[in-house]
């Protein structure tokens, strides 16, 4: 939980002005891949969640099951959070939801 609440506050601080130029933009854009990423690793090792779907060729459309059955899309989470900024809940509350639903697995 630390991990992910620190990762939402690097992401908010870092890219506060959103993309200035071109190479930016390619630099946000990596960035965020990168911390979606993270999220995956964080969902698959403490959530035991895995993989789904690796064929889109955009990283944000690839998807990941967390038991007991809930499919989620890590890395366009955190491309969503960032776009939605404070419209959107926040990459913590997205990981206790994913929590609470394992939590009640039978």
């Amino acid at each position: 939980l630390m991990a992910v609440d620190a990762m939402q506050r690097h992401i908010r601080r870092r890219f506060a002005d959103g993309p200035l130029d071109e190479a930016h933009s390619r630099q946000l854009q990596f960035e965020l891949t990168r911390h979606g990423a993270l999220m995956s690793e964080i969902l698959a090792r403490v959530l035991g969640a895995e993989w789904e779907d690796l064929s889109p060729e955009e990283p944000g459309r690839w998807s990941m099951t967390v038991p007991p059955g809930v499919t989620v899309w890590p890395i366009g989470r955190v491309y969503r959070y960032y776009g939605q900024g404070h419209r959107e809940a926040d990459l913590v509350a997205f990981f206790m939801e994913l929590e609470a639903a394992v939590r009640r697995r039978p």
